[in-house]
Parts: structure tokens; sequence; C-alpha cells
């Protein structure tokens, strides 16, 4: 329990600092005029965050491809299509970010 909480605490003042990085950042825009130029140089000190996001979900994939999910109660079983339709959309919206964020960083450089 206390090695969890100190992943925890490390994990939180790590992205503390991020959110201090984003400010320091979000505050250069604050001038009325500003060049391409001092826009990338700021983006490019933003520290790049990106994790790989997976779901292990062979099991319901795996009950769905051999008809063995027809074999569970129907209110588990609807949960679990649920939760694999959440776990696709999630993935998506991650992916759609990472490319977004890829595509800004590239369209700035010089």
């Amino acid at each position: 329990m206390n090695s969890d909480i100190m992943v925890a605490q490390k994990t939180i003042e790590k992205f503390n600092n991020y959110l201090k990085e984003y400010q320091v950042y979000t505050n250069t825009y604050n001038n009325d005029v500003l060049p391409p130029n001092q826009v990338y140089e700021q983006i490019s000190k933003l520290p790049v965050i990106s994790t790989p996001l997976t779901f292990n979900s062979s099991t319901i994939e795996s009950l769905q491809n051999n008809g063995d999910v027809g074999l569970i109660p129907s209110e588990i079983r609807n949960k679990l299509i649920d939760l694999k339709r959440q776990q696709n959309l999630t993935t998506r919206r991650a992916e759609y970010t990472d490319d977004g964020k890829n595509g800004v960083i590239q369209n700035l450089n010089p």
C-alpha cells in the first residue's frame, strides 16, 4: 500500500509540473501580437505527454468470436458489450488527440 501511495504522489507531482509548464505556455498568449517563431518556441518547450492506451479485452472478444457470449446472462452480456464499445471509443479518441497534437507540432516546424 505504501508503494502505491508513493507512486500516486509522484504521478501527481509530475502532472502538477506539466500543469505549471502549460500555464507558462498559455500566459505567453497574453501578448496582442505573437510572432509564429515565438509560438513554435513555446510549444517546443512543452513536454509531449503521450502514453499508449490499451485495454485487456481479449476475454470479451473471445466470447464474442466463438459465440459463447450468449451463455452469459443478458444483463452482464450487455454490460460487457457496452464496456467494449466504450473502450473502442476511448482508444479512437486518444488516437485522434495524438494525431492532432502531432499535426500542430509538424505544421509549426520551421
